[in-house]
């Protein structure tokens, strides 16, 4: 997955499923789309009716996807995600008989430390190191004074 973000792999960055961010503020949000709005970002690539769009989205995973393939193009989720201004990829979109509702879910790319996932597991008793093995992994800890 970090390859999807930085294009590049990350040996010790990871995807991670985080309970502990399911908790947070920002672990659910929604953002509303007139088909008109809808249609206008993607018909520079493709012309969907309402229907071929309520089909795509009931055969999504329930997961965060990193690509979406519409026919015989593939879009990357985190320019979808940039250019929509949506918190994270992690979307289920629904149509609905006005528009496309994108149900989102959490902040960010899912790669790597969830800032208010670690909050919580400090304010749960977990320390530094705990948080930092659960959302990295084959980390080495060295002293500053020692580098």
């Amino acid at each position: 997955m970090p390859e999807q973000v930085w294009s590049k792999t990350l040996p010790y960055c990871r995807s991670v499923l985080d309970p502990f961010s399911k908790k947070a503020s920002k672990a659910q949000w929604e953002k509303t789309y007139t088909w008109e709005e809808w249609q206008k970002y993607w018909s520079r690539s493709i012309t969907w009716t309402v229907s071929d769009w309520s089909t795509f989205f009931k055969q999504l995973p329930d997961t965060r996807s990193t690509a979406w393939t519409l026919g015989a193009q593939t879009f990357k989720m985190e320019t979808v995600r940039r250019d929509f201004k949506w918190r994270s990829a992690y979307v289920l979109p629904e149509a609905t008989a006005d528009g496309v509702v994108i149900h989102g879910f959490g902040f960010g790319h899912g790669v790597g430390m969830a800032q208010q996932g670690a909050m919580l597991m400090g304010d749960a008793g977990f320390d530094w190191k705990e948080i930092l093995d659960f959302y990295f992994k084959d980390l080495d800890f060295e002293s500053v004074q020692n580098l």
